[in-house]
């Protein structure tokens, strides 16, 4: 009877990891990626509290776009397994005329926990109904636990 007790309050307070985090930060090129969030092992690895930024000084860019925040409603798509971390997001401006930011990541494991890989960042911009579309492109480090 002891055993089964013994091995039941070994496995009680055994550590058990139900949640963990993404980061990515993108050093060099023409667009400045940050990206924190909270993830959960299991469950679909859910997101949860989710913090991302993209900051371009590109003039092509309209300026009320070249400085992008995202939070959780703007998470498009999402995969964080088998070594992999996929993420995109996407905004649109509210104001007249129509524009558009699209971020997406990728990023595979080089040494868990850092990951490294490339973003492209797509700026749409509608301002007098030309439909001028600018991308970039670049690398970006992440890390996972």
């Amino acid at each position: 009877m002891r055993i089964p007790i013994l091995l039941a309050a070994t496995l009680a307070t055994a550590p058990v990891q139900a949640s963990g985090g993404i980061w990515c930060s993108s050093e060099d090129g023409p667009v400045k990626i940050e990206l924190q969030a909270g993830v959960t092992h299991g469950m679909g690895f859910a997101v949860f509290d989710l913090r991302a930024t993209a900051e371009t000084e590109d003039k092509k860019v309209r300026e009320d776009l070249r400085n992008s925040s995202f939070g959780k409603s703007e998470l498009a798509q999402y995969w964080f397994r088998d070594g992999e971390i996929r993420v995109g997001f996407y905004r649109e401006q509210a104001t007249d005329p129509f524009g558009s930011v699209e971020v997406v990541i990728r990023a595979n494991a080089d040494d868990e926990p850092s990951y490294s890989g490339d973003y492209t960042f797509t700026a749409y911009d509608n301002a007098g109904g030309k439909g001028v579309e600018v991308v970039h492109k670049g690398k970006i480090n992440c890390g996972a636990e």
